[in-house]
């Protein structure tokens, strides 16, 4: 995770894995509520859930802050979230 406060006044927030990723149209998918992206998140304790956490992380974001909030390619492999945050006025 790291925090980046960028020079228009905006926070950059990241948070990063080095796992196999997600294609394209999954990063898409898995921010729709109730969609978990494979079998193996799908039972057992720490499968369980609905699948809204990043459902509800991106309504925080971008509705209660008016932020974004976007899954991009880690490089070299894995997944990122990327959350912008506006300046505090």
């Amino acid at each position: 995770i790291t925090l980046e406060c960028l020079d228009d006044g905006s926070v950059r927030i990241a948070v990063k894995d080095n796992g196999p990723g997600l294609p394209d149209e999954m990063k898409i998918r898995v921010l729709e509520p109730f969609f978990k992206a494979d079998a193996s998140r799908q039972g057992g304790a720490m499968g369980s859930g609905f699948g809204l956490g990043l459902t509800i992380t991106k309504g925080i974001v971008e509705k209660g802050h008016n932020g974004t909030f976007q899954l991009l390619d880690n490089m070299p492999k894995g997944l990122m979230a990327d959350i912008r945050l506006p300046p505090a006025n």
